[in-house]
């Protein structure tokens, strides 16, 4: 319901922030519209026709107000049908009068722009702003001297902006017909738009401006009086005014509704707690860990089991412990991948991608490693042996990894003279990617000796290329893509998978080429 409500008060409210020419008409007194219409010459008008048809409005609906009112649709347009002549005519008096009298908006939005600049133009972190904003001084003294110079310098260039103003106030005065569309009917159905010239919205004033208060504006004798600025202070300071009280209950009903998703999610947590209590084991991602780290406090779990512990944050991994956790269990490799940083600097600076598990096992926390390995075959696991001295070959389960019958070795390496190319000399301008690196003649070796592979009966869902950088991964992508298979049916790339080591180091594949 409180919801509702503010959907409601937003609405009014976008109502209420845009101001239209009958509200600043509703704003004058009766004396002021009589000096609206009276202490200003229509040459158009003839006098004593203008005084009799003041004089029947008058004498028939006693105020202005009342008179509009009798004429105003719901929409709170103002229609003529009904009208005697005289009221007619009246009702083309005060057209021509607000016409006159209200700001145009492309005067205030030049204004509003003008203050920009100058606000850019004396800002002390704008580059040309004078030499001497940005001279290292040491001495107290002489800062104060300069920042006395640089706000005279400020005010000389506000004190122009105002007389140039001035002037185009004066310009707007004697041209004013001029400017003005005179097919305009501000008394006539109005549709509120954007581009309307005396429709006014916040966003049509200068920054920083101050409304006139209401008590002044009911003093004020003459409108005719006031010039320009003065007007666009009247303006604003009706907005304001209008708007002002429904924003306040529009800021009560956001703090309700918020107050209410509060509640909200409370029982949904309660709901998720009470389906979490019946399981004995609860298995999450450590991002829905954190996610839902209220509902982990209330579980209160004494034992937490990590996987791949190695490449989670410390900040992350700490969301799914609890006050009530007993056993903090981490499995995963430490010399493998490190978590994933995004900002180079939290690394090189502050070792963010330090995981817990490594921390622990540097500062030399007991841990306990394992000693066998079910993947490769011996000659493989041997390259490991600089990292995992102890590792044990699972003898009985890797033989069975058999090499290709056409291959003399399972394990062999070529050296080539192929130059390697920084991405930001690549060819392709598709492959610069950020610090990585291109070979182009190893890559096309590669995809040769895929090739001889398929034609010697591998299957191409057994044949992996990994490569060290994105950008080779790219190139041989593209390699893969202008080959064809033995019977043509169909490209290498959609066949033979190419990824980076870091993205394939928990999958199974029977060949595999490396390239380093």
């Amino acid at each position: 319901m409180a919801s509702e409500s503010l959907r409601d008060v937003g609405q009014r409210l976008d109502k209420l922030c845009i101001l239209r020419p009958l509200q600043v008409l509703d704003s004058f007194t009766d004396a002021q519209v009589d000096s609206l219409l009276l202490d200003r010459v229509w040459p158009d008008i003839p006098f004593d026709e203008m005084i009799r048809a003041i004089h029947e409005v008058k004498e028939k609906f006693s105020t202005w107000h009342d008179f509009k009112t009798a004429f105003t649709d719901n929409d709170g347009n103002m229609f003529i049908d009904g009208m005697t002549k005289f009221e007619s005519l009246a009702n083309k008096l005060l057209n021509n009068a607000l016409i006159q009298w209200l700001p145009l908006k492309v005067r205030m939005h030049q204004m509003r722009d003008m203050l920009s600049k100058m606000r850019v133009k004396t800002s002390p972190d704008n580059d040309s702003e004078n030499s001497f904003a940005n001279q290292d001084v040491q001495d107290s003294n002489m800062e104060e001297s300069i920042e006395d110079e640089k706000t005279a310098y400020d005010e000389d260039m506000i004190m122009e902006a105002q007389a140039q103003r001035k002037s185009a106030v004066d310009h707007l005065t004697a041209n004013r017909t001029g400017l003005r569309p005179k097919e305009i009917t501000i008394m006539g159905n109005l549709a509120v738009a954007s581009n309307h010239p005396n429709v006014y919205q916040f966003s049509d004033f200068p920054t920083g401006i101050e409304g006139t208060p209401k008590v002044i504006r009911k003093n004020i004798d003459n409108l005719w009086s006031m010039d320009e600025c003065e007007r666009i202070q009247y303006i604003y300071g009706l907005l304001v005014e209008q708007s002002a009280g429904l924003t306040e209950k529009f800021d009560e009903l956001a703090q309700e509704v918020n107050r209410l998703k509060r509640e909200i999610d409370s029982l949904d947590t309660d709901r998720k707690l009470e389906i979490a209590m019946r399981a004995k084991i609860i298995g999450v991602t450590i991002t829905g860990a954190s996610i839902q780290h209220k509902l982990i406090q209330r579980l209160r779990p004494k034992v937490v089991i990590i996987e791949e512990a190695g490449e989670i944050l410390e900040p992350s991994l700490l969301a799914a412990l609890s006050p009530d956790t007993e056993h903090l269990i981490l499995i995963g490799d430490h010399q493998q991948l490190k978590p994933t940083v995004e900002t180079y600097k939290l690394c090189t600076d502050y070792s963010f991608n330090t995981s817990m598990m490594e921390r622990l096992i540097t500062i030399d926390y007991p841990y306990k490693t394992l000693s066998s390995q079910n993947r490769m075959r011996p000659e493989f696991a041997t390259l490991l042996h600089d990292l995992y001295p102890d590792l044990q070959d699972n003898l009985a389960i890797v033989e069975k990894n058999e090499p290709l019958p056409f291959m003399e070795k399972s394990m062999f390496f070529l050296h080539h003279d192929f130059a390697e190319e920084g991405a930001e000399n690549s060819k392709e301008n598709s492959l610069k990617m950020s610090r990585s690196k291109t070979n182009e003649g190893e890559a096309k070796l590669a995809v040769s000796f895929a090739h001889f592979l398929l034609h010697r009966g591998c299957s191409p869902k057994d044949i992996t290329i990994l490569v060290a950088y994105l950008g080779q991964k790219k190139i041989i992508r593209q390699l893969l893509g202008m080959k064809t298979t033995a019977n043509g049916a169909e490209t290498l790339n959609n066949v033979i998978d190419c990824q980076t080591i870091d993205t394939f180091q928990v999958s199974r594949v029977d060949v595999t080429g490396k390239l380093v």
